[in-house]
């Protein structure tokens, strides 16, 4: 991603939809990488030159407001985190329609932050909503909806409904059981968590 970017610059400046483009893709790894610095650098960019620009935004724009929403939310930045994904959402809307796969996941993103900021209410029907996109489209067994599986229980339990959170935690932990690398195992961790909840609530041993 690296060359990619200098050889866009180099032929067509810094500016342009195509160097803008892989500076978000770059940035996204370097996130993985823990280069958290130089991945806000990048996407601040990406983010400057396209709300100065007069044209119609690109779709990279809501993935570069997206990823650096994910980069606060790591950063522990949840009120930053809120904002960037918000707008995402709004452009996703606008871009894809409502029930399109990047519109489900960014709505996932935006119920992370919003779980953060013990916002439940709201972070209910973002979560529902992104699971009936996913669950219409992705094979059995598939990560992300184990996720938000597990994300959905969380948010129910914390909103009192354990009958309704302990199918949704239990199914996202049959998929996630095995996982261990970050951050399925966080979620694994999570659903084993609640479930510990809804056992002492319900009197269970």
């Amino acid at each position: 991603y690296r060359q990619a970017v200098a050889i866009s610059d180099k032929w067509y400046g810094s500016s342009h939809p195509e160097t803008l483009q892989h500076m978000t893709s770059l940035a996204a790894v370097l996130i993985q990488q823990s280069k958290r610095d130089e991945a806000k650098a990048l996407l601040q960019h990406v983010l400057t030159v396209e709300e100065q620009s007069k044209e119609k935004p690109h779709t990279y724009y809501a993935w570069a407001q997206d990823t650096l929403g994910r980069l606060e939310l790591l950063s522990g930045k949840f009120a930053e985190a809120e904002l960037h994904f918000r707008r995402a959402l709004d452009l996703d809307r606008i871009a894809f329609g409502e029930s399109d796969h990047q519109t489900a996941m960014v709505k996932a993103h935006l119920a992370q932050a919003l779980i953060k900021l013990n916002h439940y209410p709201e972070a209910e029907p973002l979560l529902e909503q992104s699971l009936s996109s996913l669950e219409d489209r992705a094979p059995k067994g598939n990560m992300s909806v184990s996720v938000i599986e597990v994300l959905l229980g969380q948010v129910l339990v914390r909103l009192g409904r354990f009958r309704e959170a302990e199918p949704k935690l239990l199914a996202g932990f049959a998929v996630l059981k095995d996982q261990h690398a970050q951050p399925l195992l966080k979620s694994r961790e999570d659903a084993l968590e609640n479930l510990a909840l809804i056992s002492i609530a319900s009197g269970r041993p």
